[in-house]
């Protein structure tokens, strides 16, 4: 499970805008959501992906930030609060 959701993580970062048809690997809903957080000057931080639907998802740290995509400072903790839920995170073994 936890390697479907990677393949969605890499799917935004070549694509930031393709949340639309990514489909959750547990529901099967398309109601994939996304968030970078990360410093604007290296453009490094982490991505969180989870879906709307199910409240699943994936933390994936020390990420490149793409140029194209929004992202939150990492010093902004309400705005990093009110927009990513606190999901159920998947991890490498399957476990959430």
């Amino acid at each position: 499970m936890y390697t479907h959701w990677l393949k969605i993580a890499a799917q935004i970062a070549e694509n930031p805008i393709c949340k639309m048809s990514c489909v959750c690997p547990y529901c099967n809903k398309k109601s994939i959501d996304f968030a970078y957080v990360g410093n604007a000057e290296t453009a490094i931080g982490y991505l969180s992906v989870w879906c709307k639907n199910c409240n699943r998802g994936i933390r994936i740290s020390r990420v490149e930030i793409p140029k194209e995509a929004s992202s939150i400072p990492i010093d902004d903790l309400d705005t990093i609060q009110s927009t990513i839920p606190n999901f159920e995170q998947v991890f490498s073994d399957g476990k959430l």
